[in-house]
């Protein structure tokens, strides 16, 4: 048994009240600008509001204290604790790792966005289900005729005679989830590299490609036929030489004897192909018509990986990276104080630490939220229209606005339904 006094458990009992209740903050906002604003719906956000509900669940019952140790280990308010800790806790980590499961089922099977909204139903509702049944296992179970969850010093969960049970039904789920979003990631990764790689060899085989991946405009001061217009004086030397056609004497004597045979056509043509002008021009041409064939073979390149897929896969490494740093102290400050350090030796540092960390992973996860959808939060909390017109028409811009269009649509939902099974079907 722990032998910290009054002072240090207060202390320890008010940091996860404080760190569950910014969590219920940013986990609340996580939901409401998400159900109440269309823009806020992305694929890559449905994991973020699946996740602020687990953390919703779990905060809640962390902003309890300690208050359910003190009321008894056999009250409801205690059971309820532990279980809810247990259940929803170990979905956090279970959802992380869909996501990265997604993202390796981008890059190496080439899933789009709507394929994998399909597989996201079985993915999210299997991180909610596969907890349930040790939780309700541990809230019925009596070994020696003593409840489970009990005393865990911050709050009621696992008892600390049970040290083994928490390390190997609850410490190593989730560390296995962790170290396999890890793995996913690491193995997507090196394909993203190879695959990007690829695409920088493409555009570098385009000789007029720049940063922009466009190639450089025409010059203003040649036509699409060849011949070079009249430039500034202040801008010839800098440019080609250009064949300079005198205009024929029609007041010559047409007798004269210096008068000589006209030259065909042909030979004009010939001299101007033999123009540096209108070599360089010919250069021009062939230049971006290779342009274009690069773009189009940069196109056609088996890009696996666009621009929303690898907002998606930052999403969620950023995700895998909160809990990485969230369960470190944690699980070191159960493996010492259960099985290394004596009861008399409690590290007190350890035990703020994780009642701190545990409740504040809604908090960090509110905040990758925020920053990743930062232009549409922004539009949210200002009440300004969405930027794309698409869009704007069907989103209400304002919590009290959005509030009531759902009202609104809960009250035509019925209708819909109706609607849609009178309608007739047939292939």
């Amino acid at each position: 048994m722990t032998t910290f006094s009054p002072g240090d458990l207060h202390r320890l009992d008010v940091a996860a009240r404080v760190s569950s209740c910014l969590s219920l903050a940013g986990s609340l906002w996580t939901m409401i600008s998400f159900v109440f604003y269309r823009p806020l719906r992305k694929p890559v956000n449905r994991f973020s509001f699946c996740i602020s509900v687990s953390n919703t669940m779990a905060c809640l019952a962390y902003s309890w204290g300690r208050y359910p140790v003190d009321a008894g280990r056999n009250t409801a308010i205690c059971q309820t604790q532990g279980f809810m800790i247990t259940w929803f806790v170990m979905s956090d980590p279970l959802l992380v790792m869909v996501m990265a499961l997604n993202v390796y089922w981008t890059v190496h099977h080439k899933r789009s966005l709507k394929e994998l909204k399909k597989t996201d139903v079985i993915g999210i509702g299997l991180a909610f289900a596969l907890p349930f049944p040790s939780a309700l296992t541990f809230l019925l179970w009596r070994p020696h005729g003593r409840t489970v969850y009990g005393d865990a010093t911050s709050w009621c969960w696992i008892s600390k005679e049970s040290g083994l049970l928490r390390l190997v039904a609850f410490y190593v789920p989730i560390w296995i989830s962790i170290l396999t979003s890890l793995s996913l990631f690491a193995l997507s990764g090196k394909s993203i590299i190879l695959v990007r790689r690829r695409l920088n060899a493409v555009k570098t085989k385009n000789p007029l490609h720049q940063s922009s991946g466009r190639p450089d405009p025409e010059p203003d001061w040649c036509r699409a036929d060849g011949i070079p217009e009249s430039t500034s004086s202040s801008d010839q030397d800098s440019r080609p030489a250009q064949v300079a056609f005198s205009e024929p004497n029609y007041s010559q004597d047409l007798h004269s004897n210096d008068l000589q045979e006209l030259a065909p056509s042909h030979s004009i043509e010939a001299q101007l192909a033999r123009s540096p002008s209108y070599q360089f021009a010919a250069n021009i041409r062939r230049e971006r018509t290779h342009s274009t064939t690069s773009q189009t073979a940069l196109r056609k390149t088996p890009s696996r990986f666009d621009a929303a897929h690898w907002k998606y896969a930052q999403f969620a490494f950023l995700y895998t990276i909160v809990l990485l740093i969230t369960w470190v102290p944690i699980s070191v400050n159960r493996v010492y104080n259960t099985f290394i350090a004596p009861p008399n030796q409690q590290i007190y540092s350890l035990y703020l630490a994780s009642s701190i960390c545990i409740p504040f992973h809604g908090f960090g996860n509110a905040i990758i939220y925020t920053v990743t959808s930062w232009s549409e939060c922004l539009d949210f909390l200002k009440c300004r229209s969405p930027r794309r017109p698409s869009v704007a028409s069907d989103t209400s811009c304002g919590l009290g606005e959005a509030i009531s269009d759902w009202f609104k649509s809960m009250r035509e939902w019925p209708r819909r339904i109706s609607s849609r099974r009178k309608e007739p079907t047939g292939d």
